[in-house]
Parts: C-alpha cells; sequence; structure tokens
C-alpha cells in the first residue's frame, strides 16, 4: 500500500503499477479505462487561517474567493468547485484569477498545506474530517461559502480491462468493509 497525490496514484493504476486506489471519485470517472464503485460521501470544508480577511465574513462568493491562491491536492481543481466559480464571476479579470490562483500551489499532505495556509492569506479545502479538529481547536478558520453544498465522493477506482489479484481482492474488501462501517 502506497500514499501518493491523486494523479500519481491514477497514473500508475493505468500503467499496471498498483490494482486499485481509493480517492476522489471524479478522478476515475474521468477515465473511459476506470470503473469506480462508490464507498462514502464526505462533506468539504475551506479553510484559512483564522485571521484572514475572509475568515469572519457570513457568507464568501465566487468573486471574493478567487483573489486569494488556492492549495489542492490535484493540478486541477474539481468540476463542482469550477461550476461555482463560474456562476458567480462576472469580468474578465476574475476569469483570469480562476486559472492563475485554482490551483496555485498543490501539495496532497494535509501538515504541509496547513504550515503554508498559516504563513500566507492562501485558502485550501478537503473532506471535514482530514480539518474539524484545526477548525474546532481555532488553527483554521472554516469559510461560508455563499451557494456551496458540496461533499467528496470517494471511491475505489479499479481499472475495467483487469482482474484483481485475490490479495488485492481481499485488501479492496477490507476497504469496503472499513468505509460501510462509518
Amino acid at each position: 500500500m502506497s500514499a501518493a497525490s491523486f494523479d500519481s496514484l491514477h497514473a500508475q493504476l493505468l500503467n499496471d503499477e498498483i490494482s486499485f486506489y481509493v480517492a476522489d471519485q471524479t478522478l476515475g470517472v474521468e477515465s473511459e479505462r476506470c470503473d469506480v464503485q462508490p464507498l462514502l460521501d464526505e462533506e468539504v470544508a475551506f479553510v484559512t487561517k483564522p485571521d484572514h480577511v475572509l475568515a469572519n465574513r457570513k457568507r464568501v462568493s465566487p468573486s471574493d474567493l478567487v483573489k486569494y491562491p488556492f492549495v489542492g491536492v490535484a493540478d486541477k481543481i474539481p468540476a463542482i468547485l469550477r461550476r461555482w466559480f463560474l456562476s458567480g464571476l462576472t469580468t474578465d479579470r476574475e476569469q483570469e484569477l480562476l486559472e492563475r490562483n485554482y490551483p496555485f500551489v498543490v501539495c496532497d499532505h494535509y501538515e504541509a498545506s496547513r504550515v503554508l495556509l498559516l504563513s500566507t492569506d492562501y485558502v485550501t479545502g478537503g473532506p471535514i474530517d482530514l480539518v474539524q479538529k484545526d477548525i474546532d481547536s481555532g488553527i483554521v478558520a472554516r469559510l461560508n461559502l455563499s451557494k456551496f453544498d458540496s461533499v467528496i465522493a470517494t471511491g475505489l477506482i479499479t481499472r475495467k480491462d483487469r482482474t484483481l489479484s485475490p490479495a488485492s481482492q481481499a485488501l479492496k474488501r477490507c476497504f469496503e468493509d472499513e468505509y460501510e462501517n462509518r
């Protein structure tokens, strides 16, 4: 078992270096060569440092958020977030900021992202389970995005043209059991 960026895991799967991975389903769905088995939907939270200018706003709009660089886990933002931005951006300048800032930095390790977050005006997002402890302790502040209600749909991604080995099938069952019991 290994941990890597979503893009790296997807490439490894397509190159037959791994049998499957567990990640945001949209990564597997975007490839016609993959099957996706839904496992769990997790609420998404966007966070920044507590003294960030957006931290105490009742609602943050796409035109507010696009001004601040985003720390993402992959080299592109999820389609649902892109649609949210596009629904609220009205100027060419805001469109340019979206292309430049989303993502601005790619980092798939939350603790490293948190260090960057706390020393800049950057913003990041992820599963609530990942950031809730930091929100509760006041290390980061959760942003209230207006009209954005989304989840990360976690799934088990495999290749359509491959049969899993007995060891991979057993590990897959462990993941399925773990997510089923949540």
